[in-house]
């Protein structure tokens, strides 16, 4: 068993694995930034709020001012 009998050089799959490793960790990196939504928005800001969209639905004439009214009640 000489100084080559696993590995070639004494390096093994090492210059092979590390590229594939790096890409592998860039892309997920890249994925959590862009991937999933702005990183510096709180998931409170990017979503609509009930009451939004009761008022977006009045102002398009979806509701009458009454149950408007109600709604906005119930939701605070």
């Amino acid at each position: 068993m000489g100084s080559g009998y696993m590995w070639s050089n004494g390096m093994g799959y090492f210059p092979i694995i590390m590229p594939i490793m790096m890409v592998v960790v860039f892309v997920v990196v890249i994925y959590f930034l862009f991937g999933r939504g702005s990183c510096s928005l709180s998931r409170d800001e990017r979503e609509e709020g009930a009451l939004d969209i009761a008022k977006k639905r009045y102002a398009r004439g979806e509701i009458n001012q009454e149950e408007f009214e109600v709604l906005r009640k119930d939701l605070g």
